[in-house]
């Protein structure tokens, strides 16, 4: 999925064959944003009445403007309207007639690690392991991974709770979730070496790592099929959860990616504009992979004034990522809506889309 937010609206492209909420749907379509010179004068609901970007990202040609959300029984590119702002938006509950699943949290200490033993010095990392209720010992569950786990993050606590809600209503199967804190981001980061760099070893340091002490602390069991196996990011956590499924498709087909950082952050002689090389290489020159992903992406998300030639420009890369993706992939998927940075949405877009998102990429069209 793209999603674009242009002025007040959101357009969302939703990409080839998809479940959409619970719906089957089915087709292919262009989903991708031109990026065009920009007018003398500054975009209009740009930041800055003063200074105009660079070039101007539009959603495409072919989106149709919806209410409140995508329709549940078809593909396109839709616009949704947004009616609030961030601090508007009520966090979903899970309802008291709702079984909870259990969180059990440890720590790691980067002593303890060779992989990543600290950039900037030791630091601790803690981890939270997600179980749903009624699982039995010994079963093996179907996983999902969160970067920049934090027991007060909103997308944690709202992950956990649509788990809840979804298990509970048949809509997703029993499954793990493991959120992941990242090693911090002061000045070197750790974090941004961790998720930024395009390479396996980030997944492979949770595999070999991470993976084995929550199965130890939570007594869980996780699938090894990655067919059963997701990663969501936000931001920089998008680049890392995108890394792992590129990079070991053996371990992982399914990615939720929110404003991803597919831009030069972390570059090296081999890949000299960072996770720009995703879409401007390393996609268009694979062959079709088994991956699913769903991509969004505000049009006034970081670096939306920059000029493609900076390699930093948020929107555009994004844009980029669906348009090199449709081509590759086995499956592409998507549904709903999300708040953008600076516009905001309403609760029902900022939500629903994210158990949108995750049903849509932990089951499979049949």
């Amino acid at each position: 999925m793209l999603k674009v937010v242009t002025g007040s609206s959101t357009a969302l492209g939703i990409l080839g064959r998809v479940v959409v909420l619970g719906s089957l749907a089915a087709g292919t379509l262009v989903a991708q944003a031109t990026a065009t010179s920009a007018p003398a004068a500054a975009a209009p609901g740009s930041r800055d009445p003063q200074t105009p970007p660079a070039l101007i990202v539009s959603p495409p040609a072919d989106a149709v403007a919806v209410e409140k959300h995508p329709p549940l029984d078809g593909t396109g590119n839709f616009t949704i309207a947004s009616t609030s702002t961030w601090a508007d938006v009520p966090a979903m509950t899970t309802p008291e007639n709702v079984p909870r699943g259990t969180v059990t949290m440890f720590t790691m200490r980067s002593e303890e690690t060779q992989m990543f033993p600290g950039i900037a010095g030791p630091y601790t990392r803690n981890v939270w392991v997600y179980v749903p209720a009624g699982y039995v010992p010994g079963t093996i569950l179907p996983l999902m991974i969160d970067h920049d786990g934090r027991a007060d993050a909103v997308i944690q606590s709202q992950l956990i709770v649509v788990m809840d809600n979804l298990i509970a209503q048949k809509r997703l199967p029993m499954m793990a979730g493991v959120f992941i804190a990242n090693g911090g981001d002061f000045r070197p980061s750790e974090r941004s070496l961790e998720y930024d760099t395009v390479s396996g070893k980030y997944a492979e340091f949770i595999e070999h790592e991470v993976l084995p002490l929550a199965e130890k602390t939570a007594h869980v069991t996780f699938t090894k099929d990655p067919e059963l196996r997701g990663v969501i990011g936000q931001s920089s956590g998008s680049a890392a959860a995108l890394a792992m499924a590129w990079f070991h498709p053996d371990w992982y087909h399914r990615v939720i990616s929110y404003s991803g950082t597919f831009v030069n952050i972390q570059n090296n002689a081999e890949f000299p504009r960072g996770a720009w090389a995703y879409h401007e290489t390393l996609i268009p020159n694979t062959a079709r992979t088994p991956l699913r992903i769903w991509l969004e992406v505000g049009s006034r998300d970081n670096g939306f004034r920059s000029a493609e030639d900076t390699y930093r420009n948020w929107p555009l890369a994004n844009n980029r990522m669906a348009e090199a993706l449709k081509a590759k992939l086995q499956e592409q998927a998507g549904a709903g809506d999300t708040p953008p940075r600076a516009n905001g949405a309403d609760s029902l877009i900022a939500w629903e889309a994210l158990s949108a998102a995750l049903h849509n990429i932990a089951t499979d069209p049949k």
